[in-house]
């Protein structure tokens, strides 16, 4: 069995790290961002997505950061619910991103996906999360929200990618747009980062 045909909503919680990070193809392994070795939430690679190669010469951050932009995507504005529109949306954004706007990479650093589950990007001039769908005047579900705020920016922590004071903020706070939505965004302001739960790793947690 392909690696791919474990990437369904009813499997994908259940299988091994190691097949959700898989060797990838000589030309897409300098682009794996070095998260997806941490223990996180379940990552679905670039190259189980199919996305292209970055253009150029990739750099790395200098963790850690402290901040993180939330985005909504805007286009796709409606959820993917399942692998294979997750990852055609993916591949619709970074085509998009890369053809229309001329940029390197798809601009989000991970997309949470409507399946549950997060996919990776690239991003080298800071740490942005995406969620698919339009967010003006609706908000994520609650488990969309969970995964980030509960799973996604404690990893980030835990990994030393982010600072543990690190600032949540939204799109529009960096540059002129309407993203991340102002449902969303009204969301964010009423989530204090000391509300982000960042379970100490020594601790574990549940």
């Amino acid at each position: 069995m392909s690696p791919r045909s474990f990437l369904s909503p009813q499997s994908l919680c259940c299988v091994p790290k190691e097949f959700l990070v898989p060797p990838c193809p000589q030309d897409l392994r300098g682009q794996l961002h070095p998260i997806v070795l941490a223990e996180c939430p379940a990552i679905v690679p670039r190259c189980l997505w199919g996305g292209r190669p970055y253009r150029g010469t990739p750099s790395l951050l200098r963790p850690p950061l402290g901040s993180v932009f939330l985005h909504h995507t805007l286009e796709p504005a409606r959820p993917c619910r399942s692998f294979g529109a997750c990852a055609s949306a993916m591949r619709d954004m970074q085509r998009f991103h890369q053809d229309t706007r001329g940029w390197d990479d798809i601009g989000y650093s991970f997309v949470v996906g409507s399946d549950g589950y997060l996919y990776e990007g690239y991003n080298t001039r800071g740490f942005g999360v995406g969620i698919v769908d339009d967010f003006m005047a609706t908000l994520p579900d609650p488990d969309t929200l969970a995964l980030v705020w509960d799973q996604l920016l404690p990893c980030t922590v835990h990994s030393g990618h982010v600072q543990p004071d690190f600032t949540l903020r939204g799109h529009h706070q960096l540059s002129h747009t309407d993203c991340p939505g102002n449902a969303l965004f009204q969301e964010i302001q009423s989530c204090p980062e000391h509300e982000v739960r960042v379970v100490p790793a020594e601790q574990g947690g549940n």
